[in-house]
């Protein structure tokens, strides 16, 4: 009858020994080849010179006459390809001891615990003894990634960060024994100041760190996958297009609203964004020459154009406010913008631009008083709702419009003082119309031409000093 010892991990024998007696004897040559040189040895004095070198726990040891030599080494059933799962097995290996010297130096280098007595309302929790959860990305939020990627011939690149956990900070005191291999005095224990891997806080800190990092540096985090962060690459070329393109609008009306639309995606553009800037580009090689007149026999006298878009945007439904203003026959002032809040109807994206340009009618007398200029009052103020109009006037609210009533007493105030009087005009007569939308070409000439935009002979001009 013999016994055969196998390896757990690998399945492999490792020894078959021969029962003698009530013994199961193994000697050098029951051992795999690999484990003979690192075998115990015991000498019978004897006259039986066979070796022995193991022996049945349960039956005892040999008489310790019979033994002369007992060579101390250690068997480790442990193959060096497989990790040690306890600290009396990884101690025996020099490289594992060198990995834990070395991490146990990183701990103390990041300043993760400092040794403190045990206070007496405290306990200690062991390094063991701590759920250990860390959050990590869907595998087909990876897979879509790597998609994605693949589809767009973007490089992919994978970092790792050492100590990630001893990043994040602690929000509580927490008390843990220290870790073998760590001497310490009777008595004391190590008081956490970061999150220590083990701890069932240490994931949800480092993921938070990362987190506000992250952010910091511009990424967005995803609210389908908390894991997934993204940054846009901001293409410079195209914020420095928009960007003259919006200097131009300061004296062509006729591209404000195209500028407007552009300047929101600055940040994220895509070739269709850039498809549509050089557009406008090549719509401005073709009038150069267009300007902004200004006549020389003016009334003075202001005028106001307000208009709006409902839900226009697409990704947060909020209206455009659009209006300009004239003095006399000259065009002084235009906007296109996006409103702070979401307007539930036409009725009010129409009554919060009245609101607007009220205000900017106010701001431009007060400025027009300060060259001497009186301004004729009440200001006509076009709008193309009829709705709106009659909300100035009507002193009732409605279900509709009665979480408006900031902007509803505002123009209202204006209209009973006599500063404005809203009148109602045509959407083929409303100016303000082409700050709002693309419109056909035929509307688009009509009404730039009674905006005062027109075109001007082509003047060159040369510097340098006259001669004397």
């Amino acid at each position: 009858m013999t016994l055969k010892w196998q390896d757990l991990t690998t399945k492999q024998p490792l020894a078959v020994g021969t029962r003698v007696g009530k013994l199961y004897v193994l000697d050098t040559n029951s051992f795999s080849a690999s484990l003979q040189q690192v075998c115990h040895s015991a000498d019978d004095t004897s006259s039986n010179t066979e070796k022995y070198v193991m022996w049945h726990k349960r039956l005892g040891h040999p008489s310790p006459v019979v033994l002369t030599h007992i060579g101390v080494l250690n068997i480790d059933t442990l193959n060096k390809d497989h990790e040690p799962s306890t600290y009396s097995q990884a101690k025996g290996y020099k490289e594992w001891k060198d990995a834990m010297s070395q991490e146990l130096h990183s701990l103390e280098k990041n300043n993760t615990w400092e040794v403190v007595p045990m206070p007496k309302d405290k306990r200690a929790i062991g390094v063991n003894g701590c759920i250990r959860f860390s959050p990590v990305a869907k595998a087909v939020t990876v897979r879509t990634f790597l998609a994605v990627a693949t589809g767009f011939g973007w490089p992919i690149h994978q970092v790792d960060i050492n100590n990630a956990f001893l990043h994040g900070f602690l929000e509580e005191d927490i008390y843990m024994k220290a870790p073998e291999g760590y001497h310490v005095q009777s008595g004391q224990i190590c008081k956490l100041k970061r999150s220590l891997y083990g701890l069932k806080q240490a994931s949800r800190q480092w993921n938070l760190e990362l987190t506000s990092h992250l952010i910091s540096y511009g990424f967005v985090q995803s609210s389908y996958d908390h894991c997934l962060f993204t940054k846009q690459s901001v293409e410079e070329p195209f914020r420095r297009l928009v960007g003259r393109l919006l200097y131009l609008s300061f004296t062509r009306p006729d591209i404000s609203f195209g500028a407007q639309q552009l300047s929101q995606f600055v940040h994220a553009p895509c070739q269709v964004h850039l498809d549509a800037a050089l557009h406008l580009v090549r719509y401005l090689k073709g009038c150069p020459e267009r300007g902004l007149f200004f006549p020389a026999s003016n009334s003075f006298t202001l005028t106001g154009y307000c208009d709006a878009d409902w839900a226009s945007c697409v990704d947060t439904r909020r209206s455009l406010t659009c209006y300009c203003i004239f003095l006399g026959g000259a065009l002084i002032s235009w906007k296109t913008k996006k409103q702070t809040t979401v307007a539930r109807s036409t009725v009010e994206a129409e009554y919060r631009s009245l609101a607007t340009t009220a205000c900017e009618l106010q701001w431009v007398t007060y400025l027009l008083s300060d060259l001497l200029v009186q301004v004729p009052t009440p200001i006509p103020l076009y709008c193309d709702n009829q709705a709106a109009i009659h909300i100035v006037a009507n002193p009732v609210f409605y279900e509709r419009t009665k979480h408006i009533e900031i902007d509803c007493h505002l123009v209202r105030d204006k209209f009973k003082s006599g500063f404005v009087l809203p009148q109602h005009i045509s959407g083929t007569e409303q100016l303000a119309d082409v700050l709002t939308k693309s419109l056909s070409g035929f509307q688009f000439s009509n009404i730039l031409s009674k905006m005062g935009l027109m075109s001007f002979p082509q003047v060159h001009l040369e510097g340098g000093d006259e001669e004397s």
